[in-house]
């Protein structure tokens, strides 16, 4: 029998040998190697040239190379669920990794979800910075060639409005001689199909409007689908399209996406799969133009198109805003951490009335000259702005228009390094979570960090529009727990966006249209956690008005326990004659 050479030592080992005698290597296995100086990643520019040798077989795009310690049985953090972690060792063929195994000491992989050949698509779990909440869902192929267009995508394409592209990418090499995996991770969504027909018009035109604005972001970069058709998925805010067939541009491809999203959004609005003659519900006409393509609009002017549609919808001349606000201590409680701030102003300009208003809700976290020194650390920061800023700027004449979500995204930010500076003199793990909305005339910039939530609520029902910074909304989010067992999930307390964790933090910002009798509700969590959906559209829907709805609200979270602090404040539009 021949000898077994160590690929970790070069001893050679008798043949049969498990461990090799020198090091220690388990010779069975295949591991990841780590050299003594790891080398420093490769640089890819992805240029439109690159790209067009790519796509003819020229030159093959390749990832940074991440080489990794040996994985070898030690004691591994559980996943946020519960779900046991296993250590990893790759395959040599191409294999799935097998549920509970922990990838590049940082993602947990979770169930395998259904992908092409050659290519292993996973719901994970990111215990790292998680920029899109905790649910993640990785890529994995032996050949690269194959995440060619999420890799495009990693590299060319940015988040913003409407767009949330894969934010990590890696390849881990082999020992022995076994090749190498590559894995591309991005936000977990759905397939947009997958929504029932049709949407209500103000929302259908709305979230048509988002993946318009997210499409023209990928062709700004140069880039196309061609065939995007099937590709389009959402997680309810954000354009997540399966990036596979992400390739240069062309004048083609840019109409053949837009034709497609067109088609989506014909029916998202009128619930018919094909442009059907005596429809005419608005933009519907304009739609079927361009899905037949006897007309043509690049994504950035459809996406305007539908927001201004949407927003004519639910205008009138002018409205006015009536507040409420209300805060408690709860049942349990000694002290009140959490913080407010309502700021409810009005201007007339030329007979039109235009009200401007500012609503923060701040909950603490720390204790005693903790948690009530950081919620009060942030709504004082952003009165400061406001006081120095917004208004000057917003009452100047002929001044430069203000982007107010930009704005409230700013001052959030510098009550962050206040927390975050605080937190440090004091040597305490003082922080708060924060929910803003800035209401100008009918459009309302909603920001958030944590799980304190804002909701619109109206004739139609009740709206979540932000989505808790926790562990337990993104297993809603990727459907592995439903929404009632998040309420009593163990676990429901775990958040990983904060202010004052870190000295920048990143703001989620929406911004919605308050229609005449829309009311918006921002909260803490001690009354979302407290009441269902069902009973705040219930107590908001019935009030006479915005303050008698707080104090019920307030009353309602008393009565089911009262286990935090309660803060709400109420938000309500209402036309003027």
């Amino acid at each position: 029998m021949t000898d077994v050479t160590c690929s970790n030592c070069q001893t050679p080992n008798r043949a049969g040998a498990k461990y090799c005698a020198s090091c220690g290597l388990n010779l069975l296995e295949l591991a990841v190697t780590q050299p003594t100086a790891p080398p420093a990643p490769t640089t890819l520019v992805l240029d439109d040239a690159t790209l067009r040798r790519h796509a003819a077989g020229q030159q093959t795009l390749q990832l940074p190379e991440t080489r990794l310690p040996d994985i070898s049985p030690r004691p591994l953090p559980p996943s946020g669920n519960g779900t046991p972690t296993t250590p990893l060792t790759l395959p040599v063929a191409p294999e799935p990794l097998p549920e509970g195994a922990l990838l590049a000491d940082r993602y947990i992989i979770g169930r395998q979800l259904e992908g092409p050949p050659g290519v292993f698509i996973y719901q994970a779990e990111d215990t790292g910075d998680a920029p899109y909440g905790v649910a993640c869902l990785i890529k994995d192929s032996a050949d690269e060639a194959a995440l060619a267009g999420e890799l495009t995508a990693w590299r060319r394409l940015a988040p913003g409005d409407g767009l949330r592209p894969p934010y990590d990418a890696f390849r881990l090499t082999l020992r022995g001689g076994g090749g190498a995996r590559a894995f591309v991770v991005g936000a977990l969504g759905r397939p947009v199909e997958a929504l029932e027909w049709p949407v209500e018009p103000a929302a259908a035109l709305n979230g048509a409007a988002t993946l318009a604005r997210g499409l023209a972001a990928v062709h700004a970069a140069g880039l196309a689908f061609g065939a995007l058709d099937g590709r389009i998925q959402s997680d309810g805010a954000h354009f997540l399209a399966d990036f596979a067939g992400l390739g240069p541009g062309s004048s083609a491809a840019y109409e053949a996406d837009v034709r497609a999203l067109a088609g989506l959004a014909y029916r998202m609005l009128t619930g018919l799969p094909e442009a059907t003659p005596g429809v005419t519900t608005p933009p519907a006409d304009r739609l079927a133009g361009l899905m037949s393509g006897r007309a043509t609009m690049n994504a950035a002017d459809l996406a305007t198109l539908l927001s201004s549609r949407a927003n004519s919808l639910r205008r009138p001349e002018s409205v006015d805003l009536r507040v409420g606000r209300r805060t408690d201590v709860g049942q349990l409680r000694e002290l009140n951490e959490d913080s407010l701030l309502t700021l409810d102003l009005v201007w007339n300009n030329k007979s039109v009335s235009r009200p401007l208003g500012l609503f923060v809700v701040a909950d603490g976290m720390g204790g005693h000259e903790g948690g009530e020194v950081a919620s009060g650390l942030l709504v004082r920061a952003v009165a400061q702005h406001a006081a120095s800023e917004l208004l000057p700027r917003t009452t100047a004449a002929g001044g430069e228009p203000l982007d107010f979500g930009a704005w409230l995204s700013a001052a959030i930010q510098a009550g962050n390094v206040e927390v975050f500076e605080r937190s440090e003199k004091a040597g305490t793990d003082m922080g708060t979570t924060v929910v803003a909305a800035l209401v100008a005339g009918q459009e309302a910039y909603v920001a958030h960090v944590g799980d304190s939530r804002a909701y619109r609520i109206n004739d139609a029902g009740i709206e979540q529009i932000t989505i808790d910074h926790s562990l337990v909304e993104s297993l809603v989010a990727s459907n592995q727990i439903t929404r009632e067992e998040a309420r009593h999930h163990p676990q429901s307390n775990v958040i990983y966006r904060t202010i004052g964790d870190k000295r920048q933090v990143t703001v989620d910002l929406d911004q919605v249209t308050l229609a005449p009798g829309d009311s918006l509700l921002l909260c803490s969590d001690g009354l979302s956690g407290m009441l269902t959906d069902d009973q705040l559209l219930q107590l908001v829907a019935t009030a006479a008005s915005p303050q008698a709805a707080c104090d019920a609200l307030i009353a309602a979270a008393n009565r089911a326990g009262g286990e935090d602090n309660i803060t709400a404040i109420v938000v309500r539009a209402e036309a003027l004659d």
